[in-house]
């Protein structure tokens, strides 16, 4: 490097360590120049420069807002985390062939449909003048053809799983019990794919009139959407098969 000779407030530069001198000196002056006054006022109020304020406001981050991501405005990403969540977490746990299992959210096994009978006989003695227990009662009777469907779609479940380990086994693709995660036909499903201990999927729904998923679906794959269609989207998506069981009105809507 070339030397020089130059006088800078009483510094005489003559090599490259003479000018880093003159730079931290200017670095110096130029915090001195900076009022140190940590009293000042820095509210929005206030006539302080911000310069000489220790810190500014920070405001939460538009995706930590959960006031705006429940609001109207949000809804379009509220719809993309539907959409977009489930295939991460499927994609996670290996999930790309589904069969789906629709059917009666009222079906009962034998056990438990037999309970609720004598517990529905037993309103009707106690209040014999009641209508509404004998429509109840009368409604829990035309479900008892439910009963055998119930076992044969717990039993459909397993062995359905159990061929699926079976063709993992063998390096084959497999293929996962799914159901709209409630009760009825969909508690069977999911109960049959747990007696193969195999995995099981389940697509909720939020509704007033229900608890949330049944106990049976793999909490892993356990979905609760908001959405009817971004439900409904993910029914099909990767569904490679179809049971339905008898049911009303939310099967066929779910099957058409």
């Amino acid at each position: 490097m070339a030397t020089f000779t130059v006088q800078h407030n009483g510094l005489l530069l003559g090599d490259s360590v003479g000018a880093d001198k003159v730079h931290n000196q200017k670095k110096r002056v130029r915090k001195e120049d900076v009022s140190t006054d940590t009293t000042a006022d820095c509210s929005s109020s206030g006539t302080a420069s911000p310069s000489v304020c220790e810190e500014g406001p920070r405001p939460l981050k538009a995706y930590k807002n959960s006031t705006f991501l429940n609001s109207d405005n949000a809804r379009l990403i509220r719809i993309m985390c539907e959409l977009q969540e489930p295939s991460v977490r499927m994609q996670a746990h290996g999930v790309d062939r589904v069969v789906m299992f629709f059917g009666s959210a009222r079906a009962k096994p034998k056990a438990e449909y037999e309970a609720a009978l004598q517990q529905a006989q037993a309103k009707i003695i106690e209040k014999p003048d009641d209508a509404w227990a004998k429509a109840s009662l009368e409604r829990l009777k035309k479900q008892a053809f439910l009963i055998p469907m119930f076992d044969v779609t717990r039993d459909l479940a397993r062995m359905l799983t159990e061929w699926s380990q079976s063709r993992v086994k063998e390096g084959k693709h497999r293929y996962v019990v799914g159901t709209g995660a409630g009760p009825g036909m969909m508690q069977a499903a999911n109960h049959g794919a747990a007696l193969a201990k195999g995995p099981s999927l389940g697509f909720g729904i939020s509704l007033p009139f229900e608890d949330g998923l049944n106990p049976y679906v793999t909490p892993e794959l356990g979905f609760e959407f908001h959405y009817f269609f971004t439900r409904k989207f993910w029914m099909t998506w990767r569904c490679m098969g179809l049971v339905v069981a008898p049911g009303g009105l939310g099967t066929c809507d779910e099957f058409f």
